[in-house]
């Protein structure tokens, strides 16, 4: 191995300040759509909320909170605006790997949503799949720096399919989809 003028530790750490997402700066907070609770207070996987929509509601804006899904949950949408992320500069991430992703499942009515209406909110690694046939919109973005990276938009099924899969309005300034 070659060796480095910067000593282990310390060369490991310049090495991920440039490829490692950074620690997140305000609250963690955990989803488990299986064993969580509508009151949280979800600070750890023990004590976790049992939806986005309801961790969200906890979340500080311009805190840099972040939302953890555990693996192979689901949250079921069904109302205009369902799942609502009006908190800037959230962060909600899934754990886990293919179909052991976090799902949001649109359900009951065509106007099933999610509504992005605050600006820097971040979605990585989750699943959304339509389950309602002409679903108007799956994702509604209205806010400016939205981050949508690593998500599958299911648009369609051997028995629904969505009208759109994202649909946005003229504040969605630098909107992002990544992979």
């Amino acid at each position: 191995m070659p060796k480095t003028h910067f000593p282990q530790t310390g060369g490991q750490s310049w090495v991920d300040s440039f490829y490692r997402p950074t620690s997140p700066t305000g609250n963690v907070l955990y989803v488990d759509s299986t064993n969580g609770t509508s009151t949280g207070p979800g600070y750890s996987p023990e004590t976790a909320y049992n939806s986005i929509h309801n961790a969200s509601a906890a979340c500080t804006a311009d805190n840099g909170d972040t939302i953890i899904c555990m693996p192979g949950g689901t949250e079921t949408v069904t109302a205009a605006a369902g799942l609502a992320l009006g908190k800037a500069g959230v962060t909600v991430i899934s754990l886990g790997v293919g179909r052991q992703r976090y799902r949001v499942l649109f359900t009951t009515a065509i106007g099933a949503s999610c509504d992005i209406t605050a600006a820097r909110v971040a979605l990585r690694n989750l699943v959304f799949v339509t389950g309602f046939d002409a679903q108007t919109a799956m994702i509604n973005i209205s806010a400016a720096d939205v981050v949508i990276e690593d998500c599958e938009i299911e648009t369609a099924t051997a028995s629904f399919q969505a009208v759109l899969g994202i649909l946005t309005t003229a504040a969605a300034n630098r909107l992002i989809l990544r992979n």
